[in-house]
Parts: C-alpha cells; sequence; structure tokens
C-alpha cells in the first residue's frame, strides 16, 4: 500500500484502531503508526463533538475539543 496521506480505521468488539503515515524525509519509507481506542472513549469524543459543534459552525478548535473531552471525563 503506498501511503501519502489517510488513514485506516477499523473495528473490534471493544476497540477502534487508526493505522496513519506519521512523518518521515522525502525518500524514506513512511513511518506506520497505530492507535487503540476504547469504544467508550470514542462515545465520549461524540457527546463532546456534539456539544461543541453548533456554537463553532462544525468546526471545532481542537483544543477546545481536547478541553471538553477532559471535562467529559472528569479531569
Amino acid at each position: 500500500m503506498a501511503w501519502k496521506r489517510g488513514i485506516k480505521v477499523w473495528a473490534t468488539p471493544d476497540t477502534i484502531s487508526v493505522e496513519f503515515a506519521g512523518k518521515r524525509d522525502k525518500d524514506e519509507k513512511p513511518n506506520i503508526q497505530r492507535n487503540e481506542y476504547t469504544k467508550e472513549e470514542v462515545n465520549k469524543m461524540i457527546v463532546c463533538i456534539n456539544k461543541l459543534k453548533d456554537q463553532y459552525n462544525n468546526r471545532i478548535p481542537s483544543r477546545n475539543l481536547g478541553e471538553e473531552y477532559l471535562v467529559e471525563i472528569g479531569i
């Protein structure tokens, strides 16, 4: 698979996995990175997006989304 831009996402019963090409030099092969998130984490993020989407006209700054997520998880 040729990596330019983009991500691969797949779900298992308990997690969502995301695979993407990290930063690299022009002639190097991409550094493939993978993150896993529980479905609980993803659901909390969706709640945060729904809270903020009208306020920011569906263009939520990542800082604001992160802050709302921390409030949602109780940190």
